[in-house]
């Protein structure tokens, strides 16, 4: 099981905005020095939350000082003109000298399609066509490709340039419930899945869907699965009730920006409201790979052992930058030791 950093671009108060993507890249590099075999990079419009507007700029951006795989976790497609779209991933493929994975998905927060004047409703179809043309453009390498389509439409193009790995970059699909979790490995893609604060009876549902699809398509051992959770491990077992509570604040605002009229200001600045329905604290320290150095090795046996090819820690969520960083350090002698210590089940 490899390792990936999610760099979550959260920017939790006024103060932590400033320097953000100086932040994220020191994370990108102690993670590529840790020995973590991609970092994740997403796309987020519109909210002071997550200041993340163009995946593809902070791919090529970390890639220059990193040796690991970069990818995109996710770019939205309907948000994007596929002919350029094709292009500026095909030149990103070049700048981070083939080291691109080109994650997609169709979108999750209306608000942003609302502004953006996109219908929401047909975010799904919008993105099917997208990801269609795009593909077909760098799949037809000798002549210029057509494409009609209820929201896309062009005639006799041929994008230029080509993407350095050929014929493209692997392409990873965000999917959420297990039953789009199956369907988009069985078309054949690698699948990026996030797990929030589901706990590992839906982990073990997500990838055993992921099997089921990648057995219908017959790429068992040929597409990956890869699963981001929030995670951070400290040395003193003091500092573990300080990250829960700032994945908690995390939360409260991720909840509302599916309707962040809710309690915005006009800034697109989102506070944090608890909900009824939250988790306790407790139940985040029995759910999220939160812990010592002991604990968290125990969790992350859990999913190397039900066979996830990635886990993607989401951990630059708020945390003293000194205390992250000294995470990402450690989950790379966590992942070193679980390597070497045996064979997964």
């Amino acid at each position: 099981m490899d390792l990936g950093l999610f760099l979550s671009y959260q920017v939790n108060n006024d103060e932590q905005y400033s320097d953000i993507y100086d932040r994220m890249l020191e994370c990108a590099v102690a993670a590529d020095r840790a020995g973590f075999a991609r970092v994740w990079v997403p796309e987020h419009h519109l909210v002071q939350f997550l200041p993340a507007p163009s995946a593809l700029i902070e791919a090529a951006a970390i890639a220059q000082h990193v040796r690991c795989r970069v990818g995109t976790a996710v770019v939205v497609l309907p948000y994007h003109a596929p002919l350029q779209l094709a292009a500026e991933v095909a030149a990103t493929d070049h700048l981070t000298n083939g080291r691109l994975d080109f994650g997609v998905a169709r979108g999750a927060y209306k608000y942003e399609f609302d502004i953006f004047g996109i219908d929401f409703a047909s975010s799904l179809p919008h993105f099917i066509e997208v990801l269609d043309a795009v593909r077909a453009v760098w799949l037809t390498d000798d002549a210029p490709v057509s494409f009609k389509g209820e929201h896309v439409n062009f005639d006799n193009a041929f994008v230029w340039p080509r993407p350095r790995q050929l014929p493209h970059p692997p392409i990873w699909l965000g999917a959420q419930a297990p039953r789009a979790v199956e369907d988009a490995a069985g078309r054949g893609y690698n699948v990026l899945n996030s797990l929030f604060l589901w706990d590992d009876e839906h982990a073990m549902n997500v990838v055993e869907a992921f099997k089921r699809g990648q057995a219908k398509a017959g790429l068992v051992g040929q597409t990956q699965l890869g699963l981001t959770r929030y995670a951070f491990v400290v040395d003193d077992e003091a500092e573990v009730e300080p990250r829960l509570r700032e994945i908690l604040e995390g939360w409260r605002i991720h909840r509302q920006l599916h309707d962040f009229t809710q309690n915005a200001d006009p800034r697109g600045v989102v506070r944090p409201v608890p909900g009824p329905d939250e988790p306790t604290l407790d139940d985040l320290r029995r759910i999220l790979l939160v812990g010592t150095p002991d604990q968290v090795r125990e969790k992350m046996r859990f999913y190397r052992d039900a066979g996830v090819d990635i886990l993607n820690l989401n951990l630059t969520f708020g945390a003293p930058q000194d205390l992250t960083l000294r995470s990402i350090e450690l989950f790379g002698q966590l992942a070193e030791s679980l390597h070497t210590s045996g064979v997964a089940a």
